[in-house]
């Protein structure tokens, strides 16, 4: 088991996926790669086998469309590779359990960032993670808590002691801003909400509040990932009594960016979230933002109450009747993440 190339570069190992599609996770690993490999050599481990990465020394796609058969691959991959570092990009919690039962080689370090803010899981999967706590506490080495929720349920609930906890949002600058021209801009006013097309989303407020106050800009709804579609029928079916609301295709980052650098407004009416990438993302390019308070979001945006619609809708009033030019300069969060690596990787 080799940890370094040729070149003396420590090499790590990053099992996650990159666009498409594009959401939280993917936009986060696509950023991130560039900025790792001007110190070390990465190889991603592409979880998604429709994804655009080019099989090559760098990634590796997985042969499969099932979820199932894409986490046996990394077990054999684990297996067969037997990599030095290896950073694990999961979504929710209940990924721990397949990370306490994968088989970890001899001298193998792990780390693991799960990037759904929510911490609740049903009675089987939470017996699951506490009777398995003590394997997933001695298989991983370095957990990234996004949020405090998370860094208080490693330490609490799983008894990781705090000197194995990194706390830090994921939002790295977009690389590339693609803005509409002048004459596309001057045709449409628009404001845009984006997510994984489930409940918790809530693009259904939104929807209610345009058919019900009809104001004099579209509303633009990008729904990625895994949809709900009896969920994703029931807005469309709302959706219809408005001719100002329209659905947009999934598209890749630099597509979604042109849309949202150019919008009047961007809302996140998320009612579980864990930063909320494309919000700090709307901050940097100038855009005005109103988001729940779910979680802990970049500076500059304007948050209601998390599951307060009456407040929403308030502050919608408010913010429609406004025109936003202010360009925020949100803090570099890239140390945060470099040093996160430095000490994992360190022998």
């Amino acid at each position: 088991m080799d940890a370094r190339e040729k070149t003396g570069r420590k090499k790590v190992t990053i099992v996650g996926t990159i666009p498409p599609p594009i959401g939280g996770v993917s936009v986060f690993i696509s950023r991130l790669l560039p900025k790792l490999q001007e110190k070390y050599d990465v190889v991603l481990w592409d979880t998604k086998k429709k994804s655009k990465a080019k099989e090559g020394r760098h990634s590796i796609l997985t042969p499969f469309n099932s979820k199932l058969l894409t986490l046996a691959w990394v077990i054999w991959m684990v297996l067969r590779v037997r990599p030095r570092y290896l950073h694990f990009h999961f979504s929710n919690v209940i990924s721990l359990v397949f990370l306490a039962l994968i088989l970890k080689p001899t001298g193998s370090r792990f780390a693991v960032t799960l990037h759904h803010g929510r911490l609740e899981h049903g009675v089987v999967q939470r017996f699951l993670v506490k009777s398995l706590r003590t394997r997933i506490a001695s298989r991983i080495d370095r957990f990234h808590a996004l949020n405090e929720d998370q860094r208080l349920y490693f330490q609490d609930s799983l008894g990781i002691p705090p000197h194995r906890i990194s706390v830090f949002n994921t939002h790295l600058m977009p690389v590339t801003i693609s803005f509409l021209s002048k004459a596309e801009c001057e045709n449409v006013r628009y404001v845009l909400t984006s997510g994984v097309g489930v409940r918790e989303n809530r693009f259904d407020q939104l929807i209610r509040y345009w058919v019900g106050k009809k104001p004099d800009l579209d509303l633009y709804i990008s729904c990625y990932g895994n949809k709900d579609q009896e969920y994703i029928s029931e807005l469309k079916s709302a959706a219809s009594q408005s001719k100002r609301i329209s659905f947009l295709p999934e598209m890749s980052e630099l597509e979604f960016n042109r849309y949202l650098s150019n919008s009047a407004l961007y809302v996140r009416p998320a009612e579980v979230d864990s930063f909320g990438i494309v919000a700090a993302d709307a901050i940097c390019f100038g855009v005005p933002v109103l988001a729940s308070d779910a979680c802990k979001r970049a500076d500059g945006c304007v948050v209601y109450k998390n599951k307060d619609y009456s407040q929403m809708a308030t502050l919608l009033d408010r913010m429609l009747k406004v025109v936003h030019t202010t360009k925020f300069s949100p803090s570099d969060n890239w140390p945060k993440i470099a040093r996160f690596y430095d000490e994992f990787l360190a022998d």
